[in-house]
Protein backbone atom coordinates (compact mmCIF):
# COMPACT_ATOMS: atom_id res chain seq x y z
CA UNK A 1 0.00 0.00 0.00
CA UNK A 2 1.18 3.51 -0.86
CA UNK A 3 0.25 6.35 1.45
CA UNK A 4 0.91 10.08 0.89
CA UNK A 5 0.43 12.39 3.88
CA UNK A 6 0.23 16.15 3.19
CA UNK A 7 2.86 16.01 0.44
CA UNK A 8 4.05 19.27 -1.11
CA UNK A 9 6.61 20.12 -3.73
CA UNK A 10 8.20 23.43 -4.72
CA UNK A 11 10.72 24.16 -7.45
CA UNK A 12 14.07 25.79 -6.71
CA UNK A 13 12.55 29.16 -7.59
CA UNK A 14 9.79 28.61 -4.98
CA UNK A 15 7.03 27.76 -7.45
CA UNK A 16 4.49 25.54 -5.73
CA UNK A 17 3.55 22.52 -7.88
CA UNK A 18 1.98 20.22 -5.27
CA UNK A 19 0.15 21.35 -2.15
CA UNK A 20 -1.05 19.21 0.76
CA UNK A 21 -1.60 16.03 -1.27
CA UNK A 22 -2.94 13.15 0.82
CA UNK A 23 -3.68 9.91 -0.96
CA UNK A 24 -3.89 6.17 -0.35
CA UNK A 25 -3.24 3.62 -3.13
CA UNK A 26 -4.19 0.06 -2.32
CA UNK A 27 -6.59 -0.76 -5.15
CA UNK A 28 -5.67 -2.79 -8.20
CA UNK A 29 -5.79 0.03 -10.77
CA UNK A 30 -5.69 3.67 -9.67
CA UNK A 31 -5.92 6.39 -12.31
CA UNK A 32 -4.69 9.92 -11.62
CA UNK A 33 -6.21 12.43 -14.01
CA UNK A 34 -6.81 16.16 -14.30
CA UNK A 35 -5.99 19.13 -16.52
CA UNK A 36 -2.58 19.62 -18.08
CA UNK A 37 -0.21 21.43 -15.76
CA UNK A 38 -2.12 20.32 -12.71
CA UNK A 39 0.79 18.37 -11.19
CA UNK A 40 0.06 14.76 -12.23
CA UNK A 41 3.49 13.92 -13.64
CA UNK A 42 5.21 15.81 -10.83
CA UNK A 43 3.32 13.71 -8.31
CA UNK A 44 4.43 10.50 -10.05
CA UNK A 45 8.08 11.63 -9.97
CA UNK A 46 7.80 12.55 -6.29
CA UNK A 47 6.51 9.05 -5.52
CA UNK A 48 9.32 7.47 -7.57
CA UNK A 49 11.98 9.59 -5.84
CA UNK A 50 13.01 11.53 -8.94
CA UNK A 51 11.86 14.65 -7.12
CA UNK A 52 12.15 15.01 -3.34
CA UNK A 53 9.05 16.40 -1.61
CA UNK A 54 9.48 19.69 0.20
CA UNK A 55 6.89 18.72 2.79
CA UNK A 56 4.83 15.76 3.94
CA UNK A 57 5.47 12.05 4.18
CA UNK A 58 5.38 9.06 1.80
CA UNK A 59 5.01 5.46 3.03
CA UNK A 60 5.20 2.18 1.11
CA UNK A 61 3.76 -0.77 3.02
CA UNK A 62 4.28 1.17 6.23
CA UNK A 63 7.94 2.02 5.46
CA UNK A 64 8.79 5.71 5.34
CA UNK A 65 10.37 6.33 1.94
CA UNK A 66 10.10 10.14 1.99
CA UNK A 67 13.82 10.75 1.90
CA UNK A 68 14.90 7.53 0.23
CA UNK A 69 16.78 7.59 -3.08
CA UNK A 70 15.37 6.44 -6.40
CA UNK A 71 17.45 3.27 -6.10
CA UNK A 72 16.27 2.43 -2.58
CA UNK A 73 12.63 2.93 -3.55
CA UNK A 74 13.09 0.74 -6.61
CA UNK A 75 14.61 -2.02 -4.50
CA UNK A 76 11.67 -1.83 -2.09
CA UNK A 77 9.34 -2.69 -4.95
CA UNK A 78 8.49 0.49 -6.87
CA UNK A 79 8.64 0.76 -10.67
CA UNK A 80 8.30 3.84 -12.86
CA UNK A 81 7.62 4.09 -16.60
CA UNK A 82 8.57 7.39 -18.19
CA UNK A 83 6.12 9.39 -20.26
CA UNK A 84 8.95 10.03 -22.72
CA UNK A 85 11.19 6.92 -22.71
CA UNK A 86 14.94 7.46 -22.52
CA UNK A 87 17.22 6.55 -25.42
CA UNK A 88 20.62 4.91 -24.96
CA UNK A 89 23.51 4.44 -27.37
CA UNK A 90 24.94 0.96 -27.07
CA UNK A 91 22.45 -0.58 -24.63
CA UNK A 92 20.24 -3.17 -26.31
CA UNK A 93 16.65 -4.05 -25.57
CA UNK A 94 17.78 -7.34 -24.02
CA UNK A 95 20.25 -5.44 -21.78
CA UNK A 96 17.50 -3.22 -20.40
CA UNK A 97 15.12 -6.14 -19.89
CA UNK A 98 17.85 -8.02 -17.99
CA UNK A 99 18.50 -5.01 -15.75
CA UNK A 100 14.78 -4.65 -15.14
CA UNK A 101 14.35 -8.34 -14.28
CA UNK A 102 17.45 -8.34 -12.07
CA UNK A 103 18.95 -11.26 -13.97
CA UNK A 104 20.36 -12.17 -17.35
CA UNK A 105 17.19 -12.86 -19.31
CA UNK A 106 17.24 -15.44 -22.07
CA UNK A 107 16.00 -14.60 -25.55
CA UNK A 108 12.88 -16.67 -24.86
CA UNK A 109 12.18 -14.67 -21.68
CA UNK A 110 12.76 -11.41 -23.55
CA UNK A 111 10.40 -12.68 -26.23
CA UNK A 112 7.74 -13.27 -23.62
CA UNK A 113 7.97 -9.74 -22.22
CA UNK A 114 8.08 -8.10 -25.65
CA UNK A 115 5.27 -10.15 -27.14
CA UNK A 116 3.05 -8.95 -24.30
CA UNK A 117 3.40 -5.42 -25.67
CA UNK A 118 3.06 -6.38 -29.33
CA UNK A 119 6.75 -6.72 -30.24
CA UNK A 120 8.81 -9.75 -31.13
CA UNK A 121 12.22 -10.40 -29.62
CA UNK A 122 13.41 -11.80 -32.91
CA UNK A 123 13.24 -8.28 -34.34
CA UNK A 124 14.04 -6.19 -31.27
CA UNK A 125 16.09 -8.08 -28.69
CA UNK A 126 19.49 -7.04 -30.12
CA UNK A 127 18.51 -3.53 -31.19
CA UNK A 128 19.90 -0.50 -29.39
CA UNK A 129 17.53 1.91 -27.69
CA UNK A 130 18.62 4.72 -29.96
CA UNK A 131 17.11 6.96 -32.62
CA UNK A 132 16.43 3.98 -34.90
CA UNK A 133 13.40 3.12 -32.74
CA UNK A 134 10.18 5.04 -33.05
CA UNK A 135 8.50 6.68 -30.11
CA UNK A 136 5.82 4.00 -30.10
CA UNK A 137 8.39 1.19 -30.09
CA UNK A 138 10.25 2.83 -27.22
CA UNK A 139 7.01 3.19 -25.28
CA UNK A 140 6.20 -0.49 -25.62
CA UNK A 141 9.71 -1.45 -24.52
CA UNK A 142 9.35 0.89 -21.53
CA UNK A 143 6.17 -0.93 -20.52
CA UNK A 144 7.88 -4.31 -21.05
CA UNK A 145 10.63 -3.27 -18.61
CA UNK A 146 8.09 -2.59 -15.89
CA UNK A 147 6.43 -5.92 -16.66
CA UNK A 148 9.81 -7.65 -16.29
CA UNK A 149 10.34 -6.04 -12.88
CA UNK A 150 7.10 -7.38 -11.41
CA UNK A 151 7.06 -5.02 -8.41
CA UNK A 152 4.37 -4.36 -5.80
CA UNK A 153 3.75 -0.81 -7.11
CA UNK A 154 4.07 0.18 -10.76
CA UNK A 155 3.66 3.77 -11.92
CA UNK A 156 2.89 4.59 -15.55
CA UNK A 157 2.98 8.16 -16.82
CA UNK A 158 0.53 8.26 -19.78
CA UNK A 159 1.24 4.68 -20.97
CA UNK A 160 -1.20 4.94 -23.88
CA UNK A 161 0.75 7.71 -25.59
CA UNK A 162 2.44 6.63 -28.79
CA UNK A 163 0.82 3.19 -29.12
CA UNK A 164 -2.23 4.03 -31.19
CA UNK A 165 -1.41 1.35 -33.73
CA UNK A 166 -1.34 -1.30 -31.01
CA UNK A 167 -4.58 -2.78 -29.72
CA UNK A 168 -5.54 -0.82 -26.62
CA UNK A 169 -7.12 -3.93 -25.18
CA UNK A 170 -3.70 -5.56 -25.16
CA UNK A 171 -2.43 -2.76 -22.94
CA UNK A 172 -5.23 -3.47 -20.52
CA UNK A 173 -4.22 -7.14 -20.58
CA UNK A 174 -0.63 -6.15 -19.66
CA UNK A 175 -1.97 -4.44 -16.56
CA UNK A 176 -4.12 -7.48 -15.76
CA UNK A 177 -1.14 -9.81 -16.01
CA UNK A 178 1.02 -7.57 -13.84
CA UNK A 179 -1.61 -7.67 -11.15
CA UNK A 180 -2.03 -11.44 -11.43
CA UNK A 181 1.71 -11.93 -10.95
CA UNK A 182 2.40 -9.39 -8.20
CA UNK A 183 -0.94 -8.69 -6.50
CA UNK A 184 0.37 -5.17 -6.29
CA UNK A 185 -1.08 -1.82 -7.29
CA UNK A 186 -0.81 -0.06 -10.62
CA UNK A 187 -0.88 3.74 -10.62
CA UNK A 188 -1.65 5.25 -14.03
CA UNK A 189 -1.26 8.92 -14.92
CA UNK A 190 -3.70 9.61 -17.74
CA UNK A 191 -6.48 11.82 -19.02
CA UNK A 192 -7.73 9.27 -21.54
CA UNK A 193 -11.25 8.03 -21.01
CA UNK A 194 -10.23 4.53 -22.07
CA UNK A 195 -7.86 4.34 -19.10
CA UNK A 196 -10.34 5.86 -16.68
CA UNK A 197 -12.93 3.28 -17.68
CA UNK A 198 -10.82 0.38 -16.42
CA UNK A 199 -9.66 2.01 -13.16
CA UNK A 200 -10.86 0.83 -9.76
CA UNK A 201 -10.27 4.31 -8.34
CA UNK A 202 -9.94 7.74 -9.94
CA UNK A 203 -8.08 10.67 -8.39
CA UNK A 204 -8.39 14.14 -9.90
CA UNK A 205 -5.37 16.45 -9.45
CA UNK A 206 -5.96 20.13 -10.18
CA UNK A 207 -3.78 23.09 -9.30
CA UNK A 208 -1.47 20.80 -7.35
CA UNK A 209 -4.18 19.43 -5.07
CA UNK A 210 -6.48 16.45 -4.86
CA UNK A 211 -9.72 17.93 -6.10
CA UNK A 212 -11.69 14.73 -5.71
CA UNK A 213 -11.31 10.98 -5.59
CA UNK A 214 -13.56 7.99 -5.61
CA UNK A 215 -14.36 4.56 -6.96
CA UNK A 216 -14.73 4.27 -10.70
CA UNK A 217 -17.22 2.20 -12.60
CA UNK A 218 -16.47 -1.51 -12.30
CA UNK A 219 -14.05 -2.48 -14.96
CA UNK A 220 -15.40 -4.74 -17.66
CA UNK A 221 -14.00 -8.13 -18.40
CA UNK A 222 -10.88 -7.93 -20.50
CA UNK A 223 -10.66 -9.94 -23.68
CA UNK A 224 -8.21 -12.79 -23.61
CA UNK A 225 -5.07 -11.63 -25.31
CA UNK A 226 -3.97 -12.77 -28.70
CA UNK A 227 -1.26 -15.40 -28.73
CA UNK A 228 2.15 -13.79 -28.67
CA UNK A 229 4.39 -13.79 -31.71
CA UNK A 230 6.64 -16.78 -31.94
CA UNK A 231 10.26 -15.80 -31.61
CA UNK A 232 13.22 -17.91 -32.41
CA UNK A 233 15.60 -18.47 -29.52
CA UNK A 234 19.33 -18.13 -29.79
CA UNK A 235 22.03 -19.96 -27.97
CA UNK A 236 25.69 -19.25 -27.97
CA UNK A 237 28.62 -20.55 -26.07
CA UNK A 238 32.27 -21.38 -26.29
CA UNK A 239 34.00 -24.32 -24.79
CA UNK A 240 37.69 -24.14 -24.08
CA UNK A 241 40.37 -26.21 -22.40
CA UNK A 242 42.45 -24.33 -19.88
CA UNK A 243 46.14 -24.17 -20.58
CA UNK A 244 49.11 -22.99 -18.57
CA UNK A 245 50.00 -20.32 -21.10
CA UNK A 246 52.16 -17.36 -20.14
CA UNK A 247 50.31 -14.27 -18.99
CA UNK A 248 46.98 -16.05 -19.31
CA UNK A 249 44.98 -13.10 -18.08
CA UNK A 250 46.47 -10.78 -20.69
CA UNK A 251 45.64 -13.24 -23.45
CA UNK A 252 42.10 -13.47 -22.18
CA UNK A 253 41.72 -9.69 -22.08
CA UNK A 254 43.08 -8.90 -25.52
CA UNK A 255 42.14 -11.98 -27.53
CA UNK A 256 39.43 -13.81 -25.52
CA UNK A 257 41.75 -16.81 -25.27
CA UNK A 258 41.45 -19.31 -22.45
CA UNK A 259 43.26 -21.91 -24.51
CA UNK A 260 45.21 -22.14 -27.73
CA UNK A 261 42.95 -21.10 -30.60
CA UNK A 262 41.81 -23.31 -33.43
CA UNK A 263 43.58 -22.50 -36.68
CA UNK A 264 46.56 -20.27 -37.31
CA UNK A 265 48.12 -18.21 -34.54
CA UNK A 266 51.28 -16.36 -33.55
CA UNK A 267 51.73 -15.46 -29.87
CA UNK A 268 54.47 -12.97 -28.99
CA UNK A 269 55.60 -12.45 -25.38
CA UNK A 270 58.16 -9.91 -24.19
CA UNK A 271 59.63 -9.48 -27.65
CA UNK A 272 59.96 -13.20 -28.41
CA UNK A 273 57.93 -15.85 -30.19
CA UNK A 274 55.93 -17.85 -27.64
CA UNK A 275 53.83 -20.01 -29.93
CA UNK A 276 52.86 -20.45 -33.58
CA UNK A 277 50.65 -22.59 -35.75
CA UNK A 278 50.01 -22.51 -39.49
CA UNK A 279 47.40 -24.19 -41.67
CA UNK A 280 47.18 -25.36 -45.25
CA UNK A 281 45.78 -21.99 -46.28
CA UNK A 282 47.53 -19.64 -43.87
CA UNK A 283 51.30 -19.33 -43.54
CA UNK A 284 53.16 -17.24 -40.97
CA UNK A 285 56.82 -16.37 -41.65
CA UNK A 286 59.29 -14.54 -39.41
CA UNK A 287 60.88 -11.50 -41.08
CA UNK A 288 64.61 -11.63 -41.71
CA UNK A 289 65.41 -7.91 -41.81
CA UNK A 290 63.38 -6.56 -38.87
CA UNK A 291 61.18 -7.77 -36.03
CA UNK A 292 57.78 -9.00 -37.09
CA UNK A 293 56.01 -11.49 -39.32
CA UNK A 294 54.51 -11.92 -42.77
CA UNK A 295 51.14 -13.61 -42.94
CA UNK A 296 50.07 -15.10 -46.25
CA UNK A 297 46.46 -16.16 -46.81
CA UNK A 298 45.77 -18.15 -49.94
CA UNK A 299 43.19 -16.94 -52.49
CA UNK A 300 39.58 -17.99 -51.82
CA UNK A 301 40.30 -19.12 -48.25
CA UNK A 302 37.00 -19.08 -46.34
CA UNK A 303 35.92 -19.23 -42.70
CA UNK A 304 39.41 -19.31 -41.19
CA UNK A 305 40.97 -17.08 -38.56
CA UNK A 306 44.37 -15.92 -37.36
CA UNK A 307 45.19 -14.92 -33.76
CA UNK A 308 48.28 -12.70 -33.28
CA UNK A 309 48.26 -11.41 -29.66
CA UNK A 310 51.26 -9.64 -28.10
CA UNK A 311 51.87 -9.56 -24.34
CA UNK A 312 54.44 -7.66 -22.28
CA UNK A 313 55.20 -8.31 -18.61
CA UNK A 314 58.72 -6.85 -18.34
CA UNK A 315 59.14 -3.29 -17.15
CA UNK A 316 61.44 -1.08 -19.20
CA UNK A 317 60.87 -3.09 -22.40
CA UNK A 318 60.06 -1.45 -25.74
CA UNK A 319 58.75 -3.91 -28.31
CA UNK A 320 58.54 -2.88 -31.97
CA UNK A 321 57.09 -5.16 -34.66
CA UNK A 322 56.35 -4.88 -38.36
CA UNK A 323 53.59 -7.24 -39.40
CA UNK A 324 52.48 -7.51 -43.04
CA UNK A 325 49.27 -9.27 -44.06
CA UNK A 326 48.74 -10.54 -47.61
CA UNK A 327 45.09 -11.52 -48.16
CA UNK A 328 44.58 -13.41 -51.42
CA UNK A 329 41.89 -12.79 -54.00
CA UNK A 330 38.39 -13.77 -52.92
CA UNK A 331 39.46 -14.82 -49.42
CA UNK A 332 37.10 -14.18 -46.47
CA UNK A 333 38.88 -14.41 -43.10
CA UNK A 334 39.15 -12.95 -39.59
CA UNK A 335 42.32 -11.69 -37.90
CA UNK A 336 42.32 -11.12 -34.13
CA UNK A 337 45.18 -9.05 -32.80
CA UNK A 338 45.75 -7.18 -29.57
CA UNK A 339 48.33 -6.22 -27.00
CA UNK A 340 48.28 -6.60 -23.24
CA UNK A 341 50.83 -5.02 -20.88
CA UNK A 342 51.43 -5.92 -17.23
CA UNK A 343 53.85 -3.42 -15.69
CA UNK A 344 54.71 -3.46 -11.99
CA UNK A 345 58.11 -1.83 -12.27
CA UNK A 346 59.58 1.66 -12.46
CA UNK A 347 60.25 1.79 -16.21
CA UNK A 348 57.81 2.15 -19.07
CA UNK A 349 56.57 -0.87 -20.98
CA UNK A 350 55.84 -0.01 -24.60
CA UNK A 351 54.57 -1.81 -27.67
CA UNK A 352 54.60 -0.25 -31.13
CA UNK A 353 53.00 -2.31 -33.84
CA UNK A 354 53.11 -1.35 -37.52
CA UNK A 355 50.56 -3.46 -39.40
CA UNK A 356 50.25 -3.26 -43.17
CA UNK A 357 47.37 -4.98 -44.96
CA UNK A 358 47.29 -5.88 -48.65
CA UNK A 359 43.86 -7.10 -49.69
CA UNK A 360 43.65 -8.51 -53.21
CA UNK A 361 40.64 -8.25 -55.51
CA UNK A 362 37.32 -9.06 -53.80
CA UNK A 363 39.02 -10.17 -50.57
CA UNK A 364 37.15 -9.71 -47.30
CA UNK A 365 38.73 -9.23 -43.87
CA UNK A 366 37.41 -8.65 -40.37
CA UNK A 367 40.21 -7.29 -38.20
CA UNK A 368 39.82 -7.07 -34.40
CA UNK A 369 42.40 -5.31 -32.23
CA UNK A 370 42.23 -4.83 -28.44
CA UNK A 371 44.62 -2.98 -26.16
CA UNK A 372 44.79 -3.46 -22.40
CA UNK A 373 47.15 -2.42 -19.61
CA UNK A 374 47.47 -3.21 -15.91
CA UNK A 375 50.01 -3.06 -13.07
CA UNK A 376 50.80 -1.08 -9.95
CA UNK A 377 54.29 0.09 -10.86
CA UNK A 378 55.46 3.66 -11.43
CA UNK A 379 56.15 3.02 -15.09
CA UNK A 380 53.63 3.67 -17.84
CA UNK A 381 51.88 1.33 -20.25
CA UNK A 382 52.39 2.80 -23.73
CA UNK A 383 51.01 1.61 -27.08
CA UNK A 384 51.39 3.17 -30.49
CA UNK A 385 49.64 1.12 -33.18
CA UNK A 386 50.00 2.08 -36.83
CA UNK A 387 47.69 0.48 -39.38
CA UNK A 388 48.17 0.85 -43.14
CA UNK A 389 45.48 -0.51 -45.44
CA UNK A 390 45.69 -1.14 -49.19
CA UNK A 391 42.41 -2.33 -50.70
CA UNK A 392 42.32 -3.59 -54.28
CA UNK A 393 39.22 -3.59 -56.48
CA UNK A 394 36.13 -4.84 -54.63
CA UNK A 395 38.03 -5.62 -51.42
CA UNK A 396 36.25 -5.14 -48.09
CA UNK A 397 37.78 -4.61 -44.65
CA UNK A 398 35.97 -4.17 -41.34
CA UNK A 399 38.22 -2.99 -38.53
CA UNK A 400 37.28 -3.01 -34.81
CA UNK A 401 39.76 -1.39 -32.42
CA UNK A 402 39.24 -1.22 -28.67
CA UNK A 403 41.35 0.37 -25.95
CA UNK A 404 39.99 -1.52 -22.97
CA UNK A 405 41.75 0.04 -19.98
CA UNK A 406 45.09 0.89 -18.43
CA UNK A 407 46.87 2.49 -21.40
CA UNK A 408 48.60 5.66 -20.22
CA UNK A 409 49.68 7.04 -23.59
CA UNK A 410 48.71 6.02 -27.09
CA UNK A 411 49.08 7.37 -30.60
CA UNK A 412 46.85 5.41 -32.98
CA UNK A 413 47.44 6.06 -36.66
CA UNK A 414 45.42 4.53 -39.46
CA UNK A 415 45.78 5.25 -43.17
CA UNK A 416 44.22 3.66 -46.21
CA UNK A 417 43.88 3.80 -49.96
CA UNK A 418 40.90 2.26 -51.70
CA UNK A 419 40.53 1.12 -55.29
CA UNK A 420 37.35 0.79 -57.34
CA UNK A 421 34.41 -0.64 -55.40
CA UNK A 422 36.46 -1.21 -52.23
CA UNK A 423 34.98 -0.66 -48.77
CA UNK A 424 36.60 0.22 -45.42
CA UNK A 425 34.60 0.29 -42.16
CA UNK A 426 36.35 1.31 -38.93
CA UNK A 427 34.79 1.14 -35.45
CA UNK A 428 36.95 2.54 -32.69
CA UNK A 429 36.22 2.37 -28.93
CA UNK A 430 38.40 4.09 -26.34
CA UNK A 431 38.17 4.81 -22.62
CA UNK A 432 40.69 6.94 -20.75
CA UNK A 433 40.94 7.53 -17.01
CA UNK A 434 43.30 9.33 -14.63
CA UNK A 435 45.74 11.47 -16.58
CA UNK A 436 45.86 9.17 -19.61
CA UNK A 437 46.28 10.61 -23.09
CA UNK A 438 44.97 9.09 -26.32
CA UNK A 439 45.29 10.39 -29.87
CA UNK A 440 43.70 8.77 -32.91
CA UNK A 441 44.52 9.90 -36.43
CA UNK A 442 42.69 8.56 -39.50
CA UNK A 443 43.69 9.43 -43.08
CA UNK A 444 41.86 7.68 -45.90
CA UNK A 445 42.20 8.21 -49.67
CA UNK A 446 39.18 7.23 -51.76
CA UNK A 447 40.74 6.68 -55.17
CA UNK A 448 38.51 4.23 -57.05
CA UNK A 449 35.03 4.76 -58.48
CA UNK A 450 32.32 3.56 -56.12
CA UNK A 451 34.58 2.97 -53.13
CA UNK A 452 33.51 3.96 -49.61
CA UNK A 453 34.87 4.54 -46.10
CA UNK A 454 32.99 4.75 -42.80
CA UNK A 455 35.01 5.81 -39.73
CA UNK A 456 33.14 5.77 -36.41
CA UNK A 457 34.75 6.51 -33.04
CA UNK A 458 33.06 6.15 -29.66
CA UNK A 459 35.00 7.22 -26.60
CA UNK A 460 34.65 7.97 -22.90
CA UNK A 461 37.03 10.37 -21.14
CA UNK A 462 37.08 10.36 -17.31
CA UNK A 463 38.99 12.16 -14.54
CA UNK A 464 41.61 14.53 -16.07
CA UNK A 465 42.39 12.42 -19.12
CA UNK A 466 42.73 13.89 -22.60
CA UNK A 467 41.62 12.60 -25.98
CA UNK A 468 42.14 13.85 -29.50
CA UNK A 469 40.28 12.61 -32.54
CA UNK A 470 41.66 13.52 -35.97
CA UNK A 471 40.09 12.28 -39.18
CA UNK A 472 40.74 13.19 -42.79
CA UNK A 473 38.85 11.60 -45.68
CA UNK A 474 39.94 12.50 -49.20
CA UNK A 475 37.39 11.92 -51.95
CA UNK A 476 39.21 11.77 -55.28
CA UNK A 477 36.41 10.34 -57.45
CA UNK A 478 32.76 9.28 -57.33
CA UNK A 479 32.85 7.82 -53.83
CA UNK A 480 31.27 7.97 -50.37
CA UNK A 481 32.93 8.84 -47.07
CA UNK A 482 31.62 9.24 -43.53
CA UNK A 483 33.47 10.21 -40.36
CA UNK A 484 31.87 10.30 -36.91
CA UNK A 485 33.23 11.06 -33.45
CA UNK A 486 30.87 10.48 -30.52
CA UNK A 487 32.34 11.09 -27.06
CA UNK A 488 31.15 11.10 -23.45
CA UNK A 489 33.10 13.52 -21.26
CA UNK A 490 33.13 13.19 -17.46
CA UNK A 491 34.76 14.84 -14.46
CA UNK A 492 37.53 17.23 -15.65
CA UNK A 493 38.53 15.44 -18.83
CA UNK A 494 38.95 17.06 -22.24
CA UNK A 495 38.15 15.87 -25.76
CA UNK A 496 39.16 17.47 -29.07
CA UNK A 497 37.46 16.34 -32.27
CA UNK A 498 38.89 17.45 -35.63
CA UNK A 499 37.09 15.72 -38.50
CA UNK A 500 38.07 16.99 -41.95
CA UNK A 501 36.92 16.25 -45.49
CA UNK A 502 38.54 17.00 -48.84
CA UNK A 503 36.55 16.59 -52.05
CA UNK A 504 38.60 16.52 -55.25
CA UNK A 505 35.67 15.40 -57.39
CA UNK A 506 32.17 16.80 -57.86
CA UNK A 507 30.89 13.23 -57.44
CA UNK A 508 32.45 12.71 -54.02
CA UNK A 509 29.83 12.42 -51.26
CA UNK A 510 31.45 13.13 -47.90
CA UNK A 511 29.93 13.63 -44.44
CA UNK A 512 31.43 14.21 -41.01
CA UNK A 513 29.81 14.33 -37.56
CA UNK A 514 31.11 15.10 -34.09
CA UNK A 515 29.25 15.03 -30.77
CA UNK A 516 30.76 15.51 -27.31
CA UNK A 517 28.66 15.61 -24.16
CA UNK A 518 28.08 14.28 -20.68
CA UNK A 519 25.87 11.39 -19.63
CA UNK A 520 22.30 12.61 -19.63
CA UNK A 521 20.72 12.85 -16.20
CA UNK A 522 17.56 11.15 -17.43
CA UNK A 523 19.63 8.12 -18.50
CA UNK A 524 20.98 7.74 -14.97
CA UNK A 525 17.52 8.22 -13.49
CA UNK A 526 15.99 5.59 -15.77
CA UNK A 527 18.49 2.94 -14.72
CA UNK A 528 18.16 3.93 -11.06
CA UNK A 529 14.41 3.28 -11.31
CA UNK A 530 15.44 -0.30 -12.17
CA UNK A 531 17.26 -0.61 -8.84
CA UNK A 532 20.80 0.40 -9.85
CA UNK A 533 22.90 2.84 -7.86
CA UNK A 534 24.09 5.96 -9.63
CA UNK A 535 27.56 4.43 -10.00
CA UNK A 536 26.13 1.17 -11.35
CA UNK A 537 23.94 3.12 -13.78
CA UNK A 538 26.93 5.13 -14.96
CA UNK A 539 28.96 1.96 -15.52
CA UNK A 540 26.12 0.36 -17.51
CA UNK A 541 25.82 3.43 -19.74
CA UNK A 542 29.57 3.61 -20.36
CA UNK A 543 29.92 -0.13 -20.98
CA UNK A 544 26.97 -0.13 -23.35
CA UNK A 545 28.31 2.94 -25.18
CA UNK A 546 31.65 1.23 -25.73
CA UNK A 547 30.26 -2.27 -26.39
Amino acid sequence: MLELRHVGFETDDNKEILRDVSLTVQDRFVAITGPNGGGKSTLAKVIAGIYQPTSGQILLDGVDITHMSITDRANLGLSYAFQQPVRFKGLRVKDLLSLAAGKNTSVNEACSYLSEVGLCARDYVDRELNDSLSGGELKRIEIAMVLARGTKLSIFDEPEAGIDLWSFQNLIRVFEKMYEQTRGSILIISHQERILNIADKIVVIKNGQVEKEGAARPAGQCRRRQPGLQCAGRQSGRGAQMIDAIEQNLLREVADLDSLPVGAYNIRANGQLAGRNTTANIDIVTKDDKPGIDIYIRPFTKNESVHIPVILSQTGLTDLVYNDFHIGEGADVTIIAGCGIHNCGGGNAQHDGIHTFYLAKNAKLRYVEKHYGEGDGRGKQVMNPTTIVHLAEGAQMEMETTQIAGIDDTMRKTSGDLAEGASLVIHEKIMTTGDQHAVTDFDVDLNGEGCSANVVSRSVAKDVSKQEFISHINGNCACAGHSECDAIIMDHASVIASPALTANSVDASLIHEAAIGKIAGEQLIKLMTLGLTEKEAEDQIVNGFLK
